[in-house]
């Protein structure tokens, strides 16, 4: 191989590695950037599934409607962000399924939680009626707590994959480097040995010849520019040699 075209080979890995390492930085963007999207995404799920115990709670004080008609659109909002939502297959979707199951459970509650209080004030305090309603309320704080829960252990799992995406790019980037800067150190030595071995054959061929030595022959077996050279030295001096041969003899004649 010429050592041109080594030298070029030596300068086109590090734009390689380089185009290499810039679709690394973008897949890791990506990645980052989605597990942020969905850190996010659970974090509007906490807020909204505390929301939804703050109006349980109202509602369970006062009695009025706002604090339903509240939890309902609450509910509605919290339903659409959790069909946008995409999570990893395994534990992150079971999860989310609980929290939907839960918030199902908790709105058919609480509408029967309301219905059951209208109910208690037109039979003027019906005991029956008010155990029925305390029962409900219990379930409703249960499911509420349950999925908080859920929700908090979600965003932890989230923001654990989000630390272990960016370890994984950061490591990639790190071995991409090395290996090219190993690739690039193990070649030049590599030429410059090869240059340094050349050239020293050649100055001792051309020491020899330039001594009178004309049978001396370098017979460099490179296939680059300095075996090039190495060989139109030696036709040099195979004429000269048959040049001064040929004066040897005329001479002699």
């Amino acid at each position: 191989m010429k050592i041109a075209t080594r030298l070029m080979l030596g300068a086109a890995v590090p734009a390689l590695m380089a185009l290499v390492i810039s679709f690394a930085l973008i897949f890791s963007y990506r990645a980052v950037q989605e597990a942020q999207e969905k850190d996010k995404a659970v974090q509007r799920l906490i807020t909204g599934m505390n929301e939804l115990s703050n109006l349980l709670s109202e509602y369970l004080l006062y009695h009025e409607a706002r604090p339903l008609q509240q939890f309902v659109a609450e509910h509605e909002l919290i339903s659409r962000l959790l069909d946008d939502t995409r999570m990893k297959e395994g534990e992150q979707q079971d999860i989310l399924a609980r929290i939907r199951r839960d918030i199902d459970l908790m709105k058919g509650s609480f509408f029967k939680l309301a219905s059951n209080h209208e109910r208690y004030v037109l039979n003027e305090g019906d005991a029956l009626i008010k155990e029925v309603e305390r029962r409900l309320a219990g379930r409703l704080l249960v499911w509420s707590r349950d999925a908080a829960s859920d929700a908090a252990y979600l965003e932890g799992l989230v923001d654990e994959d989000l630390s272990k995406t960016q370890r994984k790019i950061n490591r990639l980037i790190f071995v991409l480097i090395a290996v090219t800067a190993l690739f690039l150190t193990v070649l030049l030595m590599r030429i410059t040995k090869g240059i340094r071995s050349s050239l020293m054959v050649v100055r001792k061929g051309t020491e020899a010849v330039g001594a009178g030595n004309l049978d001396h022959r370098i017979d460099l077996q490179a296939r680059d520019e300095i075996g090039d050279l190495a060989r139109s030295f030696d036709h040099m001096a195979e004429q000269l040699q048959t040049v001064t041969v040929s004066r040897d003899a005329l001479q002699h004649e």
